[in-house]
């Protein structure tokens, strides 16, 4: 007599979580109004994922309000700033993994008088 059998597999797969990037925008720095800073800003993803780069930066109290301050690659880990005026600016480095929130970093640039 031949019989019949069966059998059911239950197959479960977890869900997979894409962990938010990792910013880091260097080093505090020093310079004096007008000349280039280097930051040198790097960030990094747990998945290696492609991330993309985003510079901005708020003058600090005293800084003229004519002031004009610039950034040579905004869209890199690293960039150079240069501004007019003396006084402290707070550079923050935004990363993004095109999934997570961006994440950031913030360095104080703090610039002194052309004598």
């Amino acid at each position: 007599d031949a019989g019949t059998a069966s059998a059911s597999v239950t197959i479960t797969q977890k869900a997979q979580i894409n962990l938010p990037p990792t910013a880091n925008a260097g080093a505090d720095r020093t310079g004096v109004e007008g000349d280039l800073v280097q930051l040198t800003g790097s960030g990094a993803d747990p998945e290696s994922g492609t991330l993309t780069y985003a510079w901005s930066y708020v003058a600090g109290a005293g800084v003229d309000a004519g002031t004009s301050c610039s950034t040579t690659t905004p869209s890199s880990a690293s960039t150079t700033f240069s501004c007019t005026d003396d006084g402290t600016f707070t550079l923050t480095l935004s990363v993004s993994d095109g999934v997570n929130p961006p994440v950031t970093d913030a360095a104080t640039v703090t610039r002194a008088s052309r004598s």
